[in-house]
């Protein structure tokens, strides 16, 4: 497995990468943003039962907040911090 933490401490930040380590740094941190993503879709999977009980504003607003979620990985581009963290930047979660 690939130690972008490591990797990115030792090159001193993302520019400093080889195209190969960007790949594979860019390649944990989308793992990393669905990782978070299918753990936020889990809390909310309760509310998409067609029976639970919420108003037609509420199901359409859950419904939407979980599309997005699920297209996080499309439509961000996340990168991890530049001192090797786990912790994601370039990535804006739905609320």
């Amino acid at each position: 497995m690939f130690d972008y933490a490591n990797t990115l401490l030792e090159k001193g930040g993302y520019a400093n990468l080889t195209a190969e380590e960007r790949t594979n740094t860019d390649e944990c941190a989308t793992t990393e943003l669905r990782r978070i993503r299918d753990g936020l879709l889990q809390e909310t999977d309760k509310y998409a039962v067609s029976d639970f009980p919420m108003s037609a504003s509420e199901r359409t607003a859950m419904t939407q907040y979980r599309q997005e979620l699920r297209d996080l990985p499309t439509t961000q581009n996340p990168r991890f911090q530049e001192d090797g963290g786990q912790i994601l930047r370039n990535v804006t979660f739905p609320s």
